[in-house]
């Protein structure tokens, strides 16, 4: 516990000092003590600042963009390829269907060369009696009207 306030009263000192350093040179515009170390450390700490701004900016504009790129390239394509899979459903149903309208009008074709007399005589080609069959009709026939 003591340490803590220890260096809580340092810290408050030091910054207060700074802070009355600071405002005193700010006063008479130049360094109060350090001004060529002082200033080799700011010139030091400005060039760190530049590079760090400059990998900041490639990594925010280049990979994290390229990123965001990416992702959606992904996304579009995933679009293109349900697409793609729907179309193709669509197709494989277009040509079932193609080919059932060719069946159908075979059929169709069919059916009409074969008119309503052709289905009559092929009826009766069905139901004809035999030799035998009409003439024991007719006989039957005969004996029932008289």
């Amino acid at each position: 516990m003591e340490t803590a306030a220890f260096v809580c009263a340092t810290s408050i000192v030091a910054f207060t000092v700074s802070a009355v350093l600071v405002k005193m040179e700010e006063k008479r515009a130049r360094r109060v003590f350090g001004g060529r170390v002082r200033e080799v450390l700011d010139k030091k700490v400005v060039a760190f600042e530049s590079r760090w701004t400059h990998h900041w900016k490639h990594l925010s504009r280049y990979i994290l963009q390229l990123g965001w790129y990416y992702s959606i390239h992904s996304l579009l394509r995933t679009v293109l390829s349900v697409l793609v899979s729907i179309y193709t459903y669509f197709e494989t149903m277009f040509e079932k269907n193609r080919a059932r309208t060719k069946q159908l009008r075979k059929e169709l074709k069919r059916h009409v060369e074969k008119s309503h007399l052709v289905h009559m005589a092929h009826h009766k080609e069905e139901t004809t009696l035999s030799k035998e069959a009409q003439a024991e009709l007719l006989t039957r026939k005969l004996e029932q009207d008289h």
